[in-house]
């Protein structure tokens, strides 16, 4: 009975943590108009809905834009508070620069937080249909781009807040894992082209190889992610704005749910189910129709 009691007691504590926890993460940072945070890729979907998200709640926002059109759309949806800088994340003089001009704005203020939202997709397809520049590609931005920035804008973090090694000068790092969201980055028109001029360029063994029941397979994937993919990109926003602003953010935030609900079912089951479940079906060696289509416009 002593036992039972006690496992109670400990299933009360649970909750009411729980509960407290729930309520500290309401809490926000007061005095955001003295915070300053750069981010980059802000020519469209996240970044740029983050960065008019923090401008409207009164934050000092640098915003890191690809392109001059980018920065000028983004100027016009904006208050006059918010600054914009053309950056390119795999240029590390472009970067300085951007290290350079933040400087001047913030001052000895220091940058409280960083977003490294700058990415690219170029991949949707086998494997052996990728070429190796498309891999080096996206990991110059997505990757290195990222590393390159933490490094370079580290000392204004340092002046403010920052990362986990950094843990005892009140450095923190989050991380931001969404699930499908309709952006530039990810929709399904971007998706089929991406497998099609895959298919295009393979050659022919290849081509046999994964262009049946493979492709086939695929193409599913494609459809259905199109109907379940999430409209609301401000939900992924939303998230990065708590990570930044609230006194007890998370260390990660995983938003949309297949990111919370799906694939965090598929993580209790041991990998080979999983993989049972996700894996490929086996190669017939014949076209699936919507690449014989294509292979009778090539003839």
């Amino acid at each position: 009975m002593m036992l039972f009691d006690v496992a109670i007691g400990l299933l009360i504590l649970y909750f009411v943590w729980k509960i407290i926890l729930l309520y500290l993460r309401t809490l926000e940072i007061k005095q955001v108009c003295d915070r300053y945070v750069f981010i980059t890729g802000c020519d469209t979907g996240f970044g740029y809905l983050l960065a008019r998200s923090l401008d409207a709640k009164g934050v000092n926002v640098i915003a890191g834009c690809l392109t001059e059109k980018g920065s000028r759309n983004l100027k016009k949806e904006a208050s006059s508070r918010i600054k914009t800088v053309q950056l390119d994340v795999t240029d590390k003089k472009s970067v300085e620069r951007a290290f350079e001009l933040t400087k001047q704005y913030v001052g000895d203020k220091g940058l409280w937080g960083l977003v490294n939202n700058a990415g690219i997709m170029l991949n949707f397809c086998p494997a052996e249909w990728t070429p190796l520049k498309d891999y080096e590609t996206e990991s110059k931005v997505n990757l290195f781009g990222t590393i390159d920035m933490s490094l370079t804008f580290l000392p204004l973090l340092r002046m403010s807040r920052g990362r986990r090694e950094l843990l005892g000068s009140g450095v923190t790092t989050h991380t931001i894992e969404p699930g499908g969201f309709n952006t530039n980055i990810a929709n399904e028109s971007k998706f089929l082209k991406i497998l099609k001029t895959a298919y295009v360029r393979s050659d022919t063994e290849r081509q046999n190889f994964y262009g049946g029941k493979i492709s086939s397979y695929i193409f599913f994937v494609i459809k259905w992610y199109g109907v379940f993919i999430n409209t609301k990109p401000q939900k992924v926003v939303d998230v990065m704005a708590h990570a930044l602003l609230a006194k007890h953010s998370k260390n990660s935030y995983a938003v949309g749910l297949d990111a919370t609900l799906f694939f965090g079912f598929l993580s209790w089951f041991p990998e080979w189910l999983v993989d049972r479940l996700l894996g490929w079906p086996a190669p017939d060696g014949h076209l699936c129709s919507e690449l014989q289509n294509i292979a009778n416009k090539k003839n």
